[in-house]
């Protein structure tokens, strides 16, 4: 668990999920996933 999280559980802020980053979907055109992989925090998209 990231530091960040660690300290708002100390508070009982509860965080169900943390999905940063682009999926894969009709809403890109297929020649914009390279570009898109260099944003992605893992290195590609989902």
């Amino acid at each position: 668990m990231p530091a960040s999280l660690s300290e708002y559980a100390k508070t009982g802020i509860r965080v169900n999920a943390v999905a940063p980053g682009v999926i894969k979907s009709a809403m890109q055109a297929p020649e914009t996933y390279e570009a898109l992989d260099a944003l992605h925090p893992m290195g590609h998209i989902g």
